[in-house]
């Protein structure tokens, strides 16, 4: 089940990062020689819809049930024991497949640091949760893998954009401008081009007096748009005239 004789009493359970590149922290046991990949998404696939039967999860993974067993068994031998001897990753003698309580994911740890949603965060909560953001959610998800988490990838993606720009309007409120530029930046590694944190960027240089960069960011926004053949929403719009008249080139709206 791995070899605990150099793991720690205290040492942490193991961790799914999916906030980002998928990455399995903690572990206890040894990483697969194959399939790790298909090991990680197991893994993502059970802390999703705990409690499921081997059916349900074969027919929502499109394997056959011999694929599923094998890559459960390497998921079991990676994630190893915890301190009292039991697997993170049980035997599925009920019938119901779950993964041991003390194993957690970064999405987890985001939202026990907002407790009360985005509305009711604190500052210093939100820094904390944005911290935890690395890139897209499931960034490397391989082509045909993580198929059945396009709504919790959608899920994860809003709420780290909805988090970043309460964050930059905290922040910009009070002058901090670094920490206001840091949440959009921080939040766009998840959500690119997404036009409210792209809005709270511009609204944040406008505030800072940096019509360099304004516009830098509308003519970079306005090209995006054109190219795709979309309308920019108005609160963006209205925000780029406002901005751009203190600028000496109106026309990069043009």
């Amino acid at each position: 089940m791995g070899d605990m004789s150099n793991c720690p009493a205290d040492a942490p359970d193991p961790q799914l990062l999916l906030l980002g590149p998928v990455e399995l922290k903690h572990a206890r046991g040894t990483a697969p020689s194959r399939a790790a990949k298909q090991c990680l998404e197991y893994c993502g696939w059970i802390l999703r819809y705990p409690g499921q039967t081997a059916t349900t999860m074969m027919r929502s993974l499109l394997v056959a049930e011999g694929t599923r067993r094998s890559n459960m068994s390497r998921l079991r031998l990676w994630l190893g024991i915890n301190d009292q001897g039991v697997p993170y990753l049980p035997e599925a003698y009920t019938g119901r497949i779950k993964l041991h309580s003390s194993v957690t994911s970064d999405w987890d740890r985001l939202h026990m640091l907002l407790p009360g949603g985005v509305k009711r965060a604190s500052e210093r909560s939100l820094t904390e949760a944005l911290k935890l953001v690395r890139g897209a959610p499931l960034a490397d998800a391989a082509p045909g893998q993580w198929h059945w988490a396009e709504e919790w990838r959608h899920e994860m993606t809003t709420l780290i954009r909805d988090m970043g720009v309460a964050l930059c309007d905290m922040a910009a409120s009070r002058g901090d401008i670094d920490l206001a530029r840091w949440a959009t930046s921080r939040a766009l590694l998840a959500a690119p081009e997404d036009d409210k944190l792209m809005t709270a960027r511009i609204r944040t240089e406008h505030l800072a007096g940096n019509h360099l960069e304004v516009e830098r960011l509308a003519l970079h926004i306005t090209r995006i748009a054109r190219s795709v053949g979309r309308d920019l929403p108005d609160e963006m719009v209205s925000l780029l005239q406002e901005a751009l008249e203190y600028t000496d080139t109106p026309a990069a709206l043009a």
